[in-house]
């Protein structure tokens, strides 16, 4: 008797199925680390998410110095094994927002937990959050994306402020954009 070709069909998807079941076993789920900007992370901390959890990775004694309301210090150079405490969102943060980048993966090997880092660290919350500027030449549209800004930076206990913007005796006035970058320092 001659054999169909469904039965070579159904043993190469048997095949196939049980090769993909071994390579799921034996592949890592992969963390995939996000970006959080600090005025988000602002928003979450105000917002009181229960499901935060914000982690401050740089020495002792700069976490003393200031460090990001709820935030919790654990070095980096004693971070291994942080468990994410039963909170299924994560966010590291360090001065700049750099190194920390490495430990991320460290903090859900499984992937059970979203895991973030606050773009450009503590320096980018300072510079948001706690005393963010907006040039005096400023259009309607970014006046009115500032008010939402100062609002959260002064329920932070921030400083927002208006700057004045004056061209230097002999040279020429810059572009809005030019000003803007170089006031709110690229922010």
């Amino acid at each position: 008797m001659k054999r169909g070709g469904s039965g070579r069909t159904l043993g190469w998807l048997a095949f196939v199925v049980a090769a993909g079941a071994l390579l799921a076993e034996t592949v890592a789920p992969v963390t995939v680390v996000q970006l959080v900007t600090p005025m988000e992370l602002a928003r979450w901390i105000r917002e009181a998410r229960s499901d935060l959890d914000v982690i401050d990775t740089r020495e002792p004694e700069e976490y003393a110095a200031g460090h990001i309301p709820t935030a919790r210090n654990v070095p980096s150079t004693r971070f291994e094994g942080v468990p994410a405490m039963g909170h299924s969102t994560v966010v590291l943060y360090d001065e700049s927002g750099v190194a920390v980048t490495s430990l991320a993966a460290s903090v859900s090997p499984d992937g059970s937990v979203e895991v973030y880092v606050l773009e450009r660290g503590i320096d980018g919350w300072l510079d948001e959050v706690m005393a963010p500027r907006l040039p005096d030449t400023a259009t309607a549209a970014e006046r009115a994306a500032f008010a939402e800004q100062a609002e959260l930076s002064r329920w932070f206990g921030g400083l927002p402020r208006i700057v004045v913007v004056e061209p230097v005796a002999g040279q020429a006035a810059e572009s809005l954009p030019a000003r803007s970058k170089r006031l709110l320092g690229g922010c």
